[in-house]
């Protein structure tokens, strides 16, 4: 796929993958939307170099709210013309027990990673139709298997799974590609943060590092499978095997993840 020219929505993207994803995009002469919920994430140096050179805008909003989600594509057509990509990265995490964690987190946590992504696409797909364009989720490997005290992180994941898989049939018809992302683990930056039960913003918890994937290296994965229409993209070897093992051994997995869950409560 030529990227020249090509016009992508990412959002979340004033940080973390979604920074990475459009850095990437620009090197390869596509013009990006950097989004963010509210400005208190600046950009970077690249970043701005590329608004002032016209090859990308920073936009604000909510994608928990349906008007700004209209405004967000509305201000993007209204500068660009155009949408040809748009991947739903935006998203939370909540850590915590079912029995301790409030109903306005379960409610934000799985209204954040799975309305807000349908919203902005249902939005998006008028002006998909026009370029023939692809919509792409980004989701986790929770989506295999739900995780303990991320019930309603894992809950979203899965079914943002079936989301992808109907609305991909819904708009093959129609010349678009839908597609999904089932990240491993990825190496945060300094802004990433989880909820816990009470809602308060706090560290996401330390992963093995021989375990983590590159923000960069995950970025070229994931671009390079959009290229070519991906509709199920795993991004490392790692996310592939935990695929097919809780396809072909879930008892194996659920052993797995109980023995681990053990681990951390002891």
């Amino acid at each position: 796929m030529n990227w020249k020219d090509k016009v992508v929505l990412v959002t979340g993207s004033c940080s973390g993958l979604g920074l990475e994803l459009n850095r990437q995009f620009l090197l390869m002469g596509a013009k990006v939307v950097y989004h963010s919920r509210s400005g208190s994430k600046p950009l970077n140096a690249f970043a701005l170099d590329a608004v002032q050179q016209g090859k990308a805008i920073h936009l604000q909003g909510d994608v928990q709210s349906y008007d700004a989600n209209v405004k967000l594509v509305e201000e993007t057509i209204g500068f660009y013309g155009r949408l040809d990509v748009l991947i739903n990265n935006a998203g939370i995490s909540s850590v915590g027990s079912l029995e301790e964690t409030e109903v306005q987190t379960l409610n934000e946590v799985f209204f954040s990673n799975l309305m807000a992504g349908l919203y902005l696409s249902k939005i998006a797909i008028p002006h998909l139709k026009h370029s023939a364009g692809k919509i792409y989720f980004i989701s986790s490997l929770a989506a295999f298997y739900g995780l303990p005290n991320y019930l309603s992180y894992s809950s979203s994941k899965v079914a943002l799974k079936t989301a992808q898989e109907a609305l991909s049939a819904e708009l093959k018809p129609q010349g678009i590609s839908v597609g999904i992302i089932y990240l491993p683990f990825v190496q945060n930056d300094q802004t990433k943060y989880t909820l816990n039960e009470k809602g308060e913003k706090v560290e996401v918890p330390q992963r093995n590092k021989r375990l983590l994937l590159s923000q960069s290296e995950a970025a070229t994965r994931i671009i390079k499978a959009i290229s070519r229409s991906r509709q199920r993209v795993y991004p490392s070897l790692t996310a592939y095997i935990y695929k097919t093992l809780n396809q072909y051994f879930p008892r194996l997995v659920s052993w797995l993840v109980n023995r681990n869950y053990k681990k951390q409560r002891a």
